[in-house]
């Protein structure tokens, strides 16, 4: 029988050994005061990997295909007024793809700003010529005003620069005609806000089976509704992305389901989730992360780039005594 000194001494050696998914979190930093080894109210406490999810990672649904979070938040932008309408600093993504009154709020509020900036007007009218050129020609010609039909057949035989200018103009001397084809235009790409999984795989950790069976050996049963010895994993969520996500991460392999998960700007926390050893040792050996994601708020005047990540920090932590190696 190993002394609980020199049984300490080799489960720390053997953590320090474990690897994990980013190589800058160290598993080596374990701060002692979290360790105690003894009796029912011992709490210990280990990092266990990082996952880092990245601009790329983030993308638009299938219906458009594999494009990045940003590459779709740059495009669908042309949608978003300059300033918002109640002084908010933030778009309500999910009111806005399903909510008709704050889309017609916001898409108002835009339209309002067509007419006094030219750039933004030039930006949108480009942005209907280039995506939705045939589309708008043919919601212009059902219109009663000649001059607006005229509009709407001479843009078919001109340059997309060319025709960019003529609509602004015609959009600045006509707003009334011409709002309902563009607020149409704009309905048609909100969905497109969706987004679809995150599915990262999670390469398997070096823990070795004396570290596993000290954290595991004296676990109480599922029944137990008040366990003493229980092993649970926690975290905590970073990011900066310019957004407030909602997440549902899912460790398919162990069928560890995190729940709905707020993730905002800064830190984010996840809470305990009760863990078994077969669930531990499914971890160990490597899994799949899929996480169902939806964007909550987009925050307009938040830095927005290539640098831009999310990173989950998983940690264990093991209630009551350890006796796997004593």
């Amino acid at each position: 029988m190993k002394h609980p000194l020199i049984a300490l001494i080799a489960m720390c050696f053997a953590i320090m050994q474990t690897s994990c998914i980013d190589e800058q979190y160290d598993l080596s930093k374990i701060d002692s005061d979290d360790i105690t080894i003894g009796g029912d109210e011992s709490e210990f406490k280990m990092p266990l990997a990082s996952v880092k999810i990245t601009i790329d990672d983030i993308c638009q649904s299938a219906n458009m295909g594999e494009i990045s979070i940003k590459e779709l938040y740059e495009t669908m932008s042309v949608w978003f007024p300059e300033s918002m309408p109640d002084g908010s600093t933030s778009i309500d993504v999910q009111r806005l793809m399903n909510d008709d009154a704050y889309f017609q709020l916001i898409f108002d509020d835009l339209y309002n700003e067509l007419q006094e900036n030219e750039e933004k007007r030039m930006a949108v009218c480009m942005y209907v010529v280039k995506n939705y050129r045939s589309d708008f020609i043919e919601s212009l010609l059902a219109s009663s005003n000649p001059e607006i039909v005229l509009l709407a057949k001479t843009l078919n035989t001109l340059s997309n620069e060319a025709a960019a200018e003529a609509l602004s103009l015609a959009v600045k001397l006509y707003p009334d005609e011409i709002k309902a084809s563009v607020q149409e235009l704009s309905e048609t790409d909100m969905p497109y806000l969706a987004l679809k999984d995150i599915n990262i795989d999670i390469p398997p950790l070096n823990i070795s089976n004396d570290v596993l069976d000290l954290l595991t050996a004296n676990l109480d049963s599922a029944t137990e509704k008040n366990p003493v010895n229980a092993l649970y994993l926690y975290g905590r969520v970073e990011s900066n992305f310019p957004f407030k996500f909602n997440l549902s991460p899912v460790l398919d392999d162990a069928l560890i389901n995190f729940g709905e998960l707020v993730i905002d700007l800064g830190d984010s926390n996840i809470n305990d989730i009760r863990i078994y050893k077969e669930d531990l040792e499914t971890i160990i050996h490597g899994s799949y992360l899929r996480a169902p994601v939806e964007v909550d708020q987009y925050y307009l005047y938040e830095e927005f780039n290539e640098d831009c990540e999310m990173t989950i920090y998983l940690s264990l932590r093991k209630t009551g005594g350890l006796s796997g190696l004593f």
